[in-house]
């Protein structure tokens, strides 16, 4: 399951080219300040894990959006996102992808800024991936590494992320040759990369060599990804549901390799860290699996 990207300010992006926003009421700018930190503060929730409260929290804020501000498309956009986001890591795929769609048609069709485009393609990729839909997902998430590559308007952190995980879906249609290229090309520039951004590269490049058969390769970029973050605080680059994620992915490579009594703790670490911050249903069913 790939990491999700949710919309980091309703204000700003709801707001963008809207009529009259100089012109807000005390009234008006209380009621946006207040979506504004209720969103905050669930995007930190969503990085602990947090994601049944989160997503009330969404789903609270896109029913206010809805009441108070109905004709305001792009606020609107900004807490479907949000939601989509949460719902998707809640295994709630097509909820997720319905929901997402429409985000990303409101940003289209209302003139938002390249950017908020970009960050609901990515999203979409991501829930089409899960599902299967592979080659509408492949389509979606080159339209975003075109953008951050030559787009200025295009926020082009992290673009990394995107690469590799155009990698991994190359991979899983069963290109692992052209996936391997990819990242290889992405080598060079690791040693500038902040420690989520390797992460990212090295848990790519372990999905790809494991299902390239090649499980030693396999564990050893998963090794990497897991010391790379063992200290690293849960944040919007690198979640808890990351965290669960790549302890499992070393894990299931150690069972692989007939090693079960070094995956069984990794297994329940990995477990114990989502039902600290209840994390979603897909990466908890995986853990549990590879448990048993």
């Amino acid at each position: 399951m790939m990491a999700r990207i949710w919309t980091a300010a309703v204000l700003t992006l709801g707001l963008c080219g809207s009529a009259g926003a100089q012109q807000m009421s005390a009234a008006q700018e209380a009621a946006y300040q207040a979506l504004w930190q209720t969103t905050s503060d669930r995007q930190a929730a969503y990085a602990a894990g947090q994601l049944p409260a989160a997503e009330r929290a969404f789903a609270a804020v896109l029913a206010l959006v809805e009441s108070g501000r109905p004709g305001e498309a792009l606020t609107k956009a900004a807490a479907l996102h949000n939601l989509a986001a949460v719902r998707a890591d809640l295994g709630r795929l097509p909820e997720a992808e319905a929901v997402a769609r429409e985000a990303l048609l409101l940003r289209r069709d209302h003139g938002a800024v390249a950017n908020a485009i970009a960050t609901s393609e990515r999203l979409l990729a991501t829930i089409l991936n899960d599902l299967g839909a592979r080659a509408e997902a492949m389509a979606l998430l080159d339209s975003v590494v075109q953008a951050k590559l030559g787009n200025p308007e295009v926020d082009a952190t992290l673009p990394e992320r995107d690469f590799a995980a155009l990698a991994v879906m190359s991979a899983e249609t069963g290109n692992t040759e052209a996936a391997t290229a990819m990242l290889a090309q992405m080598e060079p520039y690791l040693p500038g990369m902040t420690a989520p951004q390797q992460a990212a590269v090295y848990t790519a490049l372990g999905r790809v060599q494991s299902l390239s058969g090649r499980p030693d390769l396999a564990e050893a970029a998963y090794r990497q990804v897991v010391g790379l973050t063992a200290a690293f605080p849960p944040g919007p680059d690198w979640t808890l549901t990351d965290h669960a994620t790549a302890l499992g992915s070393l894990a299931t490579m150690l069972q692989r390799h007939g090693r079960p009594a070094e995956a069984a703790p990794l297994f329940r670490q990995a477990l114990a860290m989502l039902d600290a911050g209840e994390g979603g249903a897909p990466v908890r069913a995986n853990l549990l699996v590879g448990l048993g």
